[in-house]
C-alpha cells in the first residue's frame, strides 16, 4: 500500500519567545519509508508482543476484580532521528476496580526492528540488540 508509505513530516513547536514554530521534511520520492499504520502492523506481527497482548486480553477475564478492564493500543509516534524515523507505540491498560490508565509495554521500530519492553529504554536496547527483553509478567 504505497499511499500509507511516510511522505513527509511537520511538528509544532515553540521557541524560546513563545512563538509557534513548523518544521517541515519531505522525504525524497525514492526513498520509501513505511508509514504508522504499516509500522503498526509491524510491530503487532512481532510474535513476543503478539503474545503479550493475547496475555493481557485474558486478564480481562480470569483476574476477578485485579481484570484489566480494556487494552488499548496507542497511535505510533513518529520521531526523526538522524537519517531514520523512531516510532513509538505505547500499550496501555485500564484496570477494573481503579478505572486508573498506565501504560503497560512500550513498543518501537527502529530500522526495521521492533523492541519492547515495559519502558522506553528497554524497547529500544532490544530493538538495538543491546539486550534480550525479559519475559513481562501480568502483574507488571
Amino acid at each position: 500500500h504505497s499511499q500509507e508509505n511516510l511522505s513527509g513530516y511537520l511538528t509544532g513547536t515553540m521557541d524560546a519567545e513563545g512563538d509557534p514554530q513548523l518544521t517541515q521534511l519531505t522525504l525524497p520520492r525514492s526513498r520509501l519509508v513505511l508509514g504508522p499504520s504499516q509500522v503498526s502492523r509491524q510491530i503487532l506481527a512481532t510474535p513476543a508482543v503478539g503474545d503479550r497482548l493475547r496475555l493481557l486480553n485474558q486478564e480481562t477475564a480470569d483476574l476477578g476484580e485485579q481484570a484489566v478492564n480494556a487494552v488499548e493500543l496507542s497511535e505510533p509516534r513518529v520521531v526523526p532521528l538522524a537519517d531514520s524515523f523512531l516510532y513509538v507505540q505505547p500499550i496501555y491498560v485500564t484496570a477494573q476496580g481503579s478505572g486508573v490508565t498506565r501504560v503497560r509495554i512500550v513498543t518501537v521500530y527502529l530500522n526495521g526492528r521492533v523492541g519492547y519492553g515495559s519502558t522506553l529504554r528497554e524497547a529500544l536496547r532490544v530493538a538495538q540488540g543491546a539486550e534480550r527483553p525479559r519475559t513481562l509478567s501480568p502483574s507488571e
